[in-house]
């Protein structure tokens, strides 16, 4: 039974196996179809003019480049089978440094040293591009392609369809030209074109599979033979005049072997002076790749890894221009094809570039009877699969701002082109960062000094004045990155609390900013006068290095009069607080009732008070001694009695956070001690310092044999705790608020 389970899984194996084979082949023929019919027009837009007799020899580096780089890029990108070919943004711009060569040339310039100069030009560029991409890899810059919004790879995806479709068109020409699809004679030639294009798409939602597009080009051609021919009685001859057919290529166009005694002529002076513009090619080729492949990952719905393909296609540019390939990234429109099934076929990057190297050297005869509209529908429809799934779509669920972004990309790539599309949207990108931002809350929460007090304990009549007075100090916690947009918005809210109340302190904490821009300085510089004429301490705390040498550039210090760095919040308050206290006539340094007088204060009926203190263990601690240590044990808890305590987080990084001073009448470790959990800070005496200690098994031997006094315990220890929990609600309605 075993043997026969085991045989049926490797017949399936096998079966897959075939079936994955097939679709490769069948994806591989159709893309190469269409990737022969571009080489041809890139080698007529880089060997144009007087070089048109060397396309023949060009073809044959652009097949060996072909099959190389497009072989690497789709067994080693993340998404193996992710298709790569030469691309218009690197051959608009060697369509301007071929130009530049060929005018520079001087006098008497043998058109072999042109042709071997333009090769080498091309290979270089290639070369330098895959560098480029593999060190941006290796860097793992390839992540910052996806701080890009979605509108501009929306944008930019649509904006490539609609190249697509206008390419489809003009491919349905016999002069090929854009500009002559709106002409009335045009027009029977390309609504075929997009006719069928649409027929293809409309199948398609309904069967998905790879042969669907291969076999409907075969019946849409067989069909317009059928009728133009069979039907109407047309000749191949009159159909080919008429700009139906393709036609015969010219004879330049027949690929043959290149000599290497044309390349022992190269001028590399003409090459090193258009560094420039290959400088430019090899950026924008990497921006478009990453853009590219972003566009791709978005159709999979997958998570592809931008580094590892960056990696990729500089290996395959590197080799590809060892053998006179040129630039090559992924294209997301025949990637898409080879992934209709959401499976990976790598072969197919091999086959494609097999197919159009095998149809550019020995079939090219066949092109004669290859109807012009087919050539277009193939094109057109991969277009209209972008338009709709990149503009039609996303205006169902996109914000007005984020759709309209989208569609100025879409329009200047549709009037300016590509290149201009993409430099327009890197710069949308910024824009609507801006934006998007700036509408982020840069204010974290605003509290008053009511509801927010320094962790240093005073005596009653001190606390109970700083409650009177809270409102005179407000705090703003900040947050995020802090730039000329969100600082506007803040100098906005100061000067609304401003206006509504009148201040003595405002402190502006700085423990969650990320960072601060030169730009935003101005705002800050405003709100200090602006304070200043209100006669408003303005206080900063945790301040970065960076951020506090910047405000010192822009507002010294020792030219003002209310602007002062505190290390901390805390550190803020209770500067804030001791000022208020002095300037009523109070003494912050006021010592704090001994620990029985307080006792009495807040059991004011309880008569046990000394017998408890005898019950308790006293223990003498020594500046900086550790009473607890984050993650201990609970076995007791203390009262200060004289001297201070600090409780503090210690972080890994080593740096301290202090979470309160405690000094005499404060409860330490209580909370710990009654729920039976582990310290969860770190306790500290901050000086020369007793405390009282109780421990469980003291505590159960009290409530044994002393019950009152274990009331008496219990009853201190719920009062303590129910005035911070008051506090602690009062924060948290503020903070609802």
């Amino acid at each position: 039974m075993l043997d026969i389970d085991a045989g049926k899984v490797e017949d399936n194996q096998a079966q897959s196996k075939i079936a994955a084979i097939g679709t490769a082949v069948t994806n591989g023929v159709t893309i190469g179809l269409l990737e022969v019919l571009w080489w041809v027009s890139m080698l007529a837009l880089i060997f144009a003019g007087p070089l048109s007799i060397y396309i023949g020899r060009a073809a044959v580096f652009i097949v060996a480049g072909g099959i190389v780089a497009s072989t690497i890029i789709a067994f080693r990108s993340s998404w193996r089978g992710s298709i790569g070919m030469p691309q218009d943004v690197p051959t608009a711009i060697l369509v301007v440094v071929t130009s530049r060569i060929i005018s520079t040339a001087t006098t008497g310039q043998s058109l072999d040293v042109m042709f071997a100069t333009i090769v080498a030009t091309v290979a270089i560029a290639s070369i330098a591009t895959g560098v480029f991409m593999y060190f941006l890899g290796v860097f793992k810059l390839g992540n910052l392609v996806r701080f890009l919004p979605f509108p501009v790879i929306a944008g930019f995806l649509g904006g490539t369809g609609w190249l697509l479709v206008l390419g489809g068109l003009s491919s349905s020409l016999a002069s090929g030209r854009t500009a002559d699809i709106l002409l009335p004679q045009s027009i029977p030639f390309w609504i075929p074109t997009i006719a069928v294009a649409l027929l293809i798409y409309l199948i398609g939602l309904k069967i998905e599979r790879p042969i669907l597009l291969p076999a409907l080009l075969v019946l849409a051609t067989g069909i317009f033979f059928g009728i133009t021919v069979g039907i109407m009685g047309h000749s191949l001859t009159e159909l080919t005049e008429a700009g139906w057919l393709v036609g015969a290529l010219p004879a330049d166009l027949q690929p043959q072997l290149p000599s290497l005694a044309e390349f022992r002529t190269i001028n590399w002076g003409m090459i090193l002076a258009q560094a420039g513009s290959i400088a430019v090619l090899v950026v924008a080729s990497s921006i478009a790749m990453l853009l590219n492949n972003s566009g791709f990952e978005l159709a999979l719905h997958a998570d592809l890894d931008p580094n590892k393909d960056l990696r990729a296609h500089g290996l395959a540019n590197i080799f590809a221009g060892l053998v006179g390939g040129w630039p090559t990234y992924i294209t997301p429109a025949w990637s898409s094809i080879n992934s209709k099934d959401k499976r990976q076929h790598p072969l197919t990057g091999f086959i494609a570039p097999l197919i159009s190297g095998i149809l550019l050297w020995f079939a090219t005869g066949w092109f004669a009877y290859l109807p012009r509209f087919i050539v277009g529908v193939s094109v057109a429809y991969l277009g209209i699969i972008f338009l709709i799934e990149w503009v039609v779509e996303p205006a169902k669920r996109l914000p007005r701002l984020e759709y309209g972004i989208l569609l100025i990309i879409l329009l200047i790539i549709a009037i300016f082109g590509l290149l201009e599309g993409v430099a327009a949207g890197l710069f949308l990108a910024v824009v609507l960062f801006v934006v998007s931002y700036s509408r982020i809350e840069v204010v974290r929460y605003v509290m008053s000094g009511l509801h927010q007090q320094s962790r240093v304990t005073r005596v009653a009549d001190h606390r109970n004045f700083l409650r009177t007075v809270g409102d005179e100090i407000q705090i703003l916690q900040l947050q995020g990155y802090i730039f000329f947009g969100s600082a506007n918005r803040l100098l906005e809210n100061v000067r609304e609390i401003v206006a509504e109340q009148e201040l003595s302190y405002l402190l502006l904490d700085f423990e969650r900013v990320s960072g601060i821009d030169s730009t935003a300085l101005l705002s800050f510089s405003k709100m200090q006068k602006l304070l200043e004429r209100q006669n408003t301490a303005l206080m900063l705390t945790s301040v970065s290095t960076e951020a506090q040498e910047m405000i010192e550039q822009e507002i010294p210090l020792e030219l003002t009069t209310n602007l002062t760095l505190h290390k901390s919040l805390d550190a803020a308050l209770q500067t804030a607080e001791d000022q208020q206290l002095i300037n009523h006539g109070f003494d912050p340094a006021t010592p704090v009732p001994s620990f029985e007088e307080q006792i009495s204060k807040i059991l004011p009926d309880a008569k046990n008070i000394p017998q408890l203190l005898e019950l308790l263990e006293v223990q003498e601690l020594e500046h900086g001694h550790y009473l607890m240590h984050a993650g201990d044990e609970a076995n007791d808890m203390f009262f200060v009695k004289e001297g201070g305590l600090t409780a503090q987080l210690e972080r890994e990084d080593g740096s301290v956070v202090r979470l309160e001073s405690m000094s005499m009448g404060r409860s330490v470790g209580e909370l710990g001690f009654y729920l039976n959990q582990k310290r969860t800070a770190a306790v500290v005496s901050s000086g020369p310092s007793v405390v009282y200690r109780l421990t469980k098994d003291n505590l159960a031997k009290i409530e044994q044999d002393h019950p009152d006094v274990a009331s008496t315990i219990h009853r201190l220890i719920v009062n303590l705790l129910s005035d911070r929990v008051t506090h602690l609600v009062g924060v948290v309605d503020v903070l609802h608020q």
